[in-house]
């Protein structure tokens, strides 16, 4: 599991938090839930929408590669903390 650096977004900027080849963009925030993408430099992509603040969302990516999201409140108007992390599966027999 890695997880991404302390990340902070403006919801609606094209701003993104990054871990590895892959990046999440805050889209849209209104009445207690978030719209949302990740996206990696392969071109994999995941859309996220009406996901509820505070709880954690799944992205299989594929290659037992998955991302956690999770999107809470801060105290900076317009602001909101990006949780961001990875997962790899290694199956062993």
């Amino acid at each position: 599991m890695r997880t991404a650096p302390d990340c902070r977004l403006t919801h609606g900027s094209s701003e993104t938090c990054d871990l590895g080849p892959c990046g999440v963009r805050l889209g849209v925030v209104e009445d207690g839930s978030w719209d949302g993408v990740l996206s990696c430099q392969s071109g994999a992509s995941r859309s996220f929408e009406k996901q509820p603040l505070g709880d954690w969302a799944a992205a299989p990516m594929g290659g037992g590669v998955s991302y956690g999201v999770r999107i809470s409140d801060v105290q900076a108007p317009g602001k909101k903390r990006v949780e961001l992390v990875k997962w790899i599966v290694v199956a062993t027999e």
